[in-house]
């Protein structure tokens, strides 16, 4: 509900004109640089109908008018949350970004989103710059390592396999091996989405509350 707060908060306290007790201005207040991550201020904004703070319309943006110099809005391909009004407004001086990868079962969770190097690394860069070290080459490997690791490049992972099992038929050996290699990665992807579902503690658990 982050996004939501700092919404509502910057449409209070941010005014075209000069700053005064009261108000801050999107002349000579702006923030640098806003990133908002599943952001659902269309959603709470239909629930609150706070004066002034229609995303659609308001400060909180980098275009003309707004009150900050560059905006990142990152909204997760299989975000439950971002498919009940998303928010749409496109940033002028910054960018929409669409993660897809995923590695747990609740896509909204703000971890799931910072684990992608494209969105968390990028967002350490635009915070510190080059004293981060970062750059393109170390970025790259990063998000390769990080697709590895996600239920998406598992699946991508094992339709390779099955394909080196298809074009080894005529190669005995190397078709053993290939299936071999298939089975083990089918076991792990198994494994990895057995994870995801929550499990049921049966009656008879010790972990069971007595209801005391």
């Amino acid at each position: 509900l982050g996004t939501a707060l700092v919404n509502d908060t910057f449409s209070k306290i941010y005014r075209n004109g000069s700053t005064t007790d009261k108000f801050l201005s999107i002349h000579d207040h702006k923030v640098d640089h806003y990133w908002t991550i599943a952001n659902v201020s269309r959603i709470l904004h239909e629930l609150n109908g706070i004066h002034g703070a229609n995303p659609k319309t308001n400060v909180v943006h980098d275009g003309p008018g707004g009150c900050t110099n560059k905006m990142t809005v990152v909204s997760h391909k299989y975000d439950p949350f971002m498919l009940v009004k998303k928010y749409r407004r496109e940033p002028e001086n910054g960018r929409f970004q669409e993660p897809s990868g995923i590695t747990q079962l609740n896509t909204h969770d703000l971890t799931g989103y910072l684990s992608d190097p494209d969105v968390g690394t990028k967002m350490l860069y635009d915070v510190y710059g080059t004293d981060t070290g970062l750059n393109m080459e170390n970025l790259t490997l990063g998000i390769d390592k990080y697709k590895a690791t996600t239920v998406n490049g598992q699946i991508d992972g094992l339709q390779d396999k099955w394909a080196k099992v298809v074009s080894s038929t005529g190669d005995p050996v190397g078709a053993i091996e290939n299936l071999k290699a298939l089975i083990t990665a089918a076991k792990e992807f198994r494994d990895r989405l057995d994870a995801f579902i929550p499990k049921k503690n049966s009656p008879n658990s010790p972990t069971q509350g007595t209801g005391a």
